[in-house]
């Protein structure tokens, strides 16, 4: 399965290209690397979430028309009910989704895990963020890696090993194949349980 993955848009957000020094055409870049994500027909897309702040409907229906199959994380900045994004194209809509590929357990989220408080504008999202709250507190034991969007280019990111982070500015403005950006990780697995099989 060929999943392609992208966060962060933040399309119509007026002030994020001061807070990441992003470039003045970084509009263009980004539907241009979405269009050539589509190109390339991978399966799924999965967007980690802030898909747009204003002209919302012109936006998801941009990114689901040209995608077979379209994955919706719920970020900070995505605040109509599920029903709603579900209504203008999405075949997926959640605050988290754990999928077990290429031999590793992957947690997708907006924000990294353990999720931290996130003020609400939905009951959905309400009663996911009450249950994902409940989560911290326990051990981190179903699933080896969390692919999640949220930190943007920010200096001196401090994050755990098996945080994933997917960063926009970092890469190009373009959605990338899900397999190659976890490649070091999937490598890392597959030499761990080579280890285990010998002993």
């Amino acid at each position: 399965m060929k999943i392609h993955i992208i966060s962060d848009t933040h399309f119509n957000h007026k002030n994020i290209k001061e807070y990441c020094n992003r470039p003045d055409d970084w509009e263009d870049k980004i539907f241009k690397g979405l269009q050539e994500s589509a190109n390339a027909e991978p399966d799924i897309l999965i967007h980690l979430g802030d898909v747009s702040l204003g002209f919302d409907a012109l936006r998801h229906e941009f990114i689901t028309t040209i995608f077979k199959r379209s994955w919706l994380i719920l970020g900070n900045h995505d605040g109509k009910s599920m029903n709603w994004y579900m209504n203008h194209g999405w075949d997926f809509v959640g605050r988290s989704v754990m999928i077990y590929l290429y031999g590793i357990r992957i947690l997708f989220s907006h924000r990294p895990y353990p999720f931290p408080p996130m003020k609400t504008v939905t009951s959905e999202l309400r009663r996911q963020v009450a249950f994902s709250e409940e989560m911290i507190d326990k051990p981190r034991s179903n699933f080896d890696i969390n692919v999640h969007g949220h930190c943007h280019n920010r200096p001196n990111l401090e994050l755990e090993t098996w945080q994933k982070p997917f960063i926009l500015e970092n890469q190009d403005y373009k959605p990338v194949d899900l397999k190659e950006f976890l490649s070091e990780e999937i490598r890392n697995k597959q030499q761990s349980r080579s280890l285990q099989k010998n002993i």
